[in-house]
């Protein structure tokens, strides 16, 4: 795999065209090149929008359009194929990767050796049915997998490549080949998280608004600022709420701005209310 000079291909006079052969690669093509600042004229964001379809195997991007890979090579454009330089999905590890001999360990700290050819996992306490566990590697019950019993996950996969890796204590000695560890998901209080980093942090998000505060930009939508504090009949039912992706306050220091986000223009049914911190005023 190559690795793509995005700086070069942002640089008119290089004229480079990418050429996507297949959906998949259109896709990553997209999303990398969002995240590197080349988004469509005209504003929509790249990621959301590939327009592979158009031309199809035939696909071609520049900076901000698209066109026929001849239409480019006419116009005198080098064509990259996006295959040269797309990363290769990481492969998925599943029970019917697992070997004879390779060693398991579960969440709950207990150490067996896989045995598909005879159907069990073995430990020196006896041994566990293959079909105890589901394909992601979770426990499984016969019929659905059970949260109590997340003890008996398997969370890591080690295969020995020498014969004195082949024991019980080879996760603590760190023998063998890591083929498989579970990624999990940590959950911390925000105290926790403070003393982790050892500093004090703040979770804010960020929207735009203009000098006159009757605009404001929420993600990628430009909306209008509506007060329904002066409502009588919003401020005596609801909260200063606004409609569907409506700002209905701004705080009189900029800070703060009270957002209904929601699909239902019922402010009786809104399901829920987003703060916004750090506005930057915009003209």
């Amino acid at each position: 795999m190559k690795k793509f000079d995005w700086k070069a291909f942002g640089d008119c006079n290089n004229k480079i065209a990418v050429w996507c052969k297949t959906e998949e690669e259109a896709i990553d093509f997209c999303r990398q090149s969002h995240e590197n600042g080349y988004d469509w004229y005209g504003g929509k964001k790249r990621s959301e929008f590939t327009y592979w379809e158009a031309y199809k195997e035939r696909t071609c991007y520049i900076t901000d359009e698209y066109a026929e890979e001849n239409f480019y090579a006419n116009e005198g454009y080098l064509i990259l194929p996006w295959s040269d330089y797309m990363v290769a999905p990481k492969p998925t590890f599943t029970k019917s990767d697992l070997k004879d001999g390779d060693f398991v360990l579960r969440r709950n700290g207990d150490i067996e050796i896989a045995l598909p050819s005879l159907g069990a996992f073995v430990s020196d306490r006896g041994y566990m049915d293959f079909d105890s566990v589901a394909d992601d590697l979770s426990h499984f019950d016969g019929l659905s997998p059970v949260s109590e019993d997340e003890d008996w996950d398997i969370i890591e996969v080690r295969r020995p490549s020498e014969v004195h890796h082949c024991q019980f204590d080879c996760f603590q000695n760190g023998w063998g080949e890591v083929v498989y560890e579970r990624s999990e998901v940590v959950e911390m209080t925000m105290e926790e998280i403070c003393e982790a980093l050892g500093k004090k942090i703040k979770i804010v998000g960020k929207i735009k608004t203009n000098k006159n505060k009757d605009k404001i930009c929420v993600g990628d939508r430009v909306v209008m600022v509506e007060d329904f504090s002066k409502n009588e009949y919003y401020k005596e039912y609801y909260p200063p709420i606004g409609t569907f992706g409506i700002v209905s306050r701004l705080s009189s220091d900029d800070t703060i701005a009270v957002v209904w986000d929601s699909d239902v223009r019922d402010a009786g049914e809104a399901s829920w209310f987003c703060v916004y911190e750090d506005i930057e005023v915009i003209s």
